[in-house]
């Protein structure tokens, strides 16, 4: 009987840790839907032998918006280049997708007109979307974009990442009532 008692004890100690275990927070997945209008620029980026060049810029003037669709399609009135946003002219579109709080959008690179895929960490809080980038996730949209470039627009952006030694970008976007 005293050994039942220990194997149940024993037993009950796992279910317990495996329970206790199991309580932590699940992420909560970041659905997209609907118009975000870009309120917040932060940027501090610093090249080699050159200080940090640091912006925290109010944008909300500029009226720029992203409009997400659940099928995985995005339009925006913004120009997107790496490390740059600005208004455009015309509305553009392209796709998205999620994994695991991470936004994967693709887009046509402003300033050298070829495809890239951007991988943004997301956050939200209240209505507030946060996507921001760092060097590594900048590195690693490169890789994941290198099939879709000429070799010209390949060697100008890997000279433009390794001149970077540090980098931490991020947008901050409303979402709309």
């Amino acid at each position: 009987m005293n050994r039942l008692q220990n194997i149940s004890v024993f037993l009950f100690l796992i279910i317990v840790t495996a329970a206790c275990s199991s309580k932590k927070k699940d992420i909560e997945p970041i659905i997209l839907n609907g118009q975000y209008n870009l309120t917040r620029v932060n940027s501090e980026i610093t090249f080699q032998d050159q200080q940090p060049e640091i912006t925290d810029k109010d944008v909300t003037d500029q009226e720029i918006y992203f409009f997400f669709s659940p099928d995985g399609t995005y339009t925006t009135n913004a120009s997107l280049g790496i490390g740059n946003i600005k208004k455009d002219q015309k509305v553009n579109s392209n796709t998205y997708q999620i994994e695991n709080n991470l936004l994967i959008i693709s887009i046509v690179e402003a300033d050298l007109n070829v495809p890239f895929k951007l991988y943004l960490k997301m956050t939200e809080e209240n209505n507030e979307l946060t996507l921001s980038l760092n060097h590594q996730d900048l590195v690693n949209s490169f890789d994941a974009s290198l099939s879709g470039m000429d070799a010209f627009s390949k060697a100008l952006i890997q000279v433009l990442i390794s001149q970077i030694v540090e980098m931490n970008y991020s947008l901050t976007l409303t979402k709309e009532p």
